[in-house]
């Protein structure tokens, strides 16, 4: 029997969300006067919009139809064809990689814009008309004459921005030198640790390096790894502002430390939290934390002890510890240090700043950003505005489009914790900008601690620009040469488009719509997303060059000092469902998935917009948290759903972590011992804001059978408690061609009926 081996990863969100500013929250600029362009200009790109339709080019469809309304494309007709492009693009089935044709049409069309613009005499009609050109064909040589840019290599840059693409070089240049720093550092195991015994009753594996000395209960390699990669981002953070490649100084002889305590098992870590909560040990504000209602904390002090860190994943732990050692100023400087640091997170790690608490006045929590309303694109983008720094950029050259990106001046607050959501996003771009500029870091002097006066006032010397300057600047630096849709259709990139691409969004909303009809509402139908897909298939690659790492957790890592580590792999490695064995299909591998418990979840949770999918040799990689928003109507999912047939009869693949773990084993392998698992997904508290949790038991007839059971608060597994999840895992497979009955009994945590009462039943039929 063929053993195929899967991996999930889940991520814990227990932050409040932040409202995404409105558009118009700070003025509207006047319209331009509209553009004379005959309608029988922009006829042509009708057809374009309907081959990208039918090919699934969803977002190179809606750009095209953007340019089309931009230039006043007669209303009746443009309603008529968006509404025919969006039906086709829904009944697409293969993904078109690339359109010459259409790419020529649109350079052809822009070529006769441009001698519409060239007839303007108003300045500002001139450059509005270009900027719309530009979305066609962003190669056009008019347009970017209009604008006053430059040909940089194969970039347009305005003229006084030249000199920014070459810094952007030097900086990338300057990150893969970091990235090859040789690290020195002492390496102890097997170290008496009255911390570490006590959470984790083992010794601990100590590595030290200057005032940092981390203490783990896991391998020196893994403990080695988090310094080596902090110290190589502090190093790349401290060439930034004094550009000088330098190390964390490392003195040598006795010097006092900063302990953190590193525990890589959640539940280690939660029992430990308690026991230094009830005896009075832990620090108040991480006290005051850990005691509000349904949260979780990955982070707490001991009085007169170490930090102490949940260390499951690495991207977390060294973020924590980047910022701790960074030596980036509060108060004053807050925008700049708060900027400087997502960017290195983002660039270094692949992943955006944890939340901070506020530890003082009301702030505005220490949450994320929430879109409101139906809008896709704009939760989906917002979504990926945390996946690397390109995806922070893509999200605030979306909203800098439409002007609708938070004004710098917004963040001048007191503490990190207080920049969140967009903010932390325009933050980090404006110091990216300032970064490229060379200014980042003598403006940062100038912004001194001991400084007096108004926080504005101070900023305009500190710049020597207005506020009105540096964000008119910034978004010239932003804008100033995105690619075209003729770019983005010319050429093939099978990464982001592989060839089941469609395939595979057809097969999972298939399997969605069987398990949510009736009974989801609102929007949870899947799309296919280009760019987590490129992420997707540089990890799979990076798998094939590593199957040392065909364990749990490795295979969802992506080492920096390994070949073929990139930081979108990495991201996608971390926000995939992930499977490799001898599989005949994509069909195959999602099969796998959907018989297992863990790996389930993510394909049918309806809160999911987007998908992303790569493969490689024995490895699949499919991306289903990245562009997950939080859904927040009432729901219950239920697999297999009611009525389903053919239901396989036992367990799919070798999953990890168990589900089941058994002591003694370390890989138990579900697919020889037990039967197909039965799912319920649905909101964690009832109406009344009580934790919820279910009864369930399955039938043969009037027969119990025997299974496994876990639930949130008591998962079996304790490594891994997924909320909102519960999950009967028959103790041997079912029988073929037989109908099972499921029985669900809603309580909360006080083990009473909720308010509603709610009591489920429903059958399904095996193969």
């Amino acid at each position: 029997m063929r053993i195929l081996s899967i991996l999930f990863c889940l991520t814990f969100a227990v932050a409040p969300f932040v409202t995404a500013q409105k558009a118009g929250d700070k003025g509207t600029p006047a319209a331009a006067p509209a553009n004379p362009v005959p309608s029988s200009m922009i006829a042509p790109l009708e057809g374009i919009a309907k081959q990208l339709a039918k090919g699934g080019r969803e977002r190179e469809m809606k750009d095209v139809l953007s340019a089309m309304e931009k230039f006043g494309y007669p209303k009746p007709n443009f309603d008529k064809l968006e509404k025919q492009c969006k039906d086709d693009l829904a009944k697409a089935k293969t993904a078109i990689d690339s359109l010459p044709s259409g790419a020529k049409q649109l350079r052809t069309t822009a070529t006769q814009l441009a001698v519409i613009m060239n007839k303007l005499e108003d300045e500002e009609a001139r450059q509005d008309m270009a900027r719309k050109i530009l979305l066609l064909d962003g190669e056009n040589e008019a347009a970017h004459a209009a604008l006053g840019h430059e040909k940089v290599g194969k970039s347009w840059v305005k003229a006084d921005l030249k000199d920014l693409k070459v810094r952007r070089g030097e900086i990338l240049r300057m990150v893969g030198e970091a990235k090859k720093l040789v690290v020195d550092m002492e390496t102890t195991e097997n170290v008496d640790d009255e911390f570490c015994e006590k959470a984790c009753g083992v010794k601990a594996t100590v590595v030290r390096r200057g005032q940092m000395e981390l203490h783990s209960n896991f391998t020196v390699e893994k403990t080695q790894r988090i310094m080596r990669e902090v110290q190589r981002a502090w190093a790349l953070g401290y060439w930034i502002r004094r550009n000088e490649l330098k190390m964390m100084p490392n003195p040598p002889g006795n010097i006092k430390r900063n302990i953190w305590l590193l525990i890589d098992s959640r539940e280690k870590f939660n029992n430990y939290a308690a026991e230094i909560l009830a005896a009075g040990r832990m620090r108040d504000e991480d006290a005051r934390l850990m005691e509000r209602p349904n949260s979780q904390i990955g982070a707490f002090s001991i009085k007169e002890g170490p930090r102490v860190i949940l260390a499951q994943w690495e991207a977390t732990v060294q973020c924590d510890l980047l910022v701790a050692y960074s030596g980036m100023d509060e108060g004053l400087r807050t925008p700049l240090s708060v900027g400087h640091l997502n960017w290195l997170t983002l660039t270094c790690f692949g992943s955006a700043l944890p939340n901070y608490v506020i530890k003082e006045g009301a702030g505005k929590g220490y949450g994320d950003t929430k879109v409101v309303g139906d809008d896709r694109e704009r939760e989906e983008l917002m979504r990926l505005a945390k996946a690397g720094i390109a995806g922070s950029r893509t999200w605030m050259q979306f909203l800098a489009e439409r002007g609708e990106d938070p004004l710098f001046g917004k963040s001048l607050v007191n503490s990190i914790g207080e920049v969140t959501g967009n903010e932390l996003h325009k933050c980090t771009s404006i110091v990216e900008f300032l970064q490229e500029s060379a200014t980042f870091y003598d403006i940062y002097k100038r912004l001194g601690t001991k400084a007096e006066g108004s926080p504005v006032n101070l900023y305009v010397a500190a710049m020597n620009m207005e506020f009105g300057e540096l964000e008119t600047r910034w978004r010239d630096w932003l804008l100033g040469s995105r690619p075209g849709v003729a770019e983005r259709i010319d050429k093939e990139n099978l990464s982001a488009w592989p060839k089941d691409a469609l395939a595979v969004l057809q097969y999972m909303n298939e399997i969605r719509e069987g398990a949510f009809k009736g009974r989801v509402d609102g929007l949870w139908k899947l799309k296919f997303d280009p760019d987590l897909s490129e992420g997707c298939a540089l990890h799979a690659h990076y798998l094939t060059l590593h199957p040392e790492q065909q364990k749990w957790p490795d295979a969802h890592e992506e080492y920096a000092d390994k070949e073929g580590y990139t930081v979108e792999g990495a991201w996608a490695g971390t926000h995939s469902v992930i499977v490799w064995g001898d599989l005949e299909d994509y069909k195959e591998g999602i099969d796998v998935w959907l018989g297992s418990f863990y790996h389930r979840l993510p394909l049918t949770d309806p809160g999911v917009l987007r998908l992303g999918w790569g493969s490689e040799g024995i490895y699949c990689v499919m991306d289903m948290s990245s562009l997950a928003a939080p859904y927040d109507k009432p729901y219950v999912v239920l697999y297999p759903y009611d009525g389903q047939k053919d239901v396989p009869t036992a367990f799919l693949g070798n999953e990890l972590p168990d589900p089941v773990p058994e002591e003694g084993v370390d890989n138990v392998n579900e697919a020889e011992k037990f039967g197909y698992p039965i799912t319920i997904q649905t909101n964690p508290v009832d109406e009344r804001g009580e934790t919820v949790d279910i009864m369930m038991k399955l039938f043969e007839g009037k027969s119990e059978v025997e299974c496994h059971y876990s639930t949130p608060s008591k998962p079996t597994n304790p490594e891994s408690a997924p909320a909102g999840a519960w999950c009967l895992i028959p103790k041997k497979p079912l029988k073929p061609k037989t109908e099972y009955r499921v029985v669900a009994d809603w309580q909360n945590s006080n083990k009473k009926v909720t308010s509603a009462g709610k009591r489920m039943e429903w059958t399904f039929k095996t193969n």
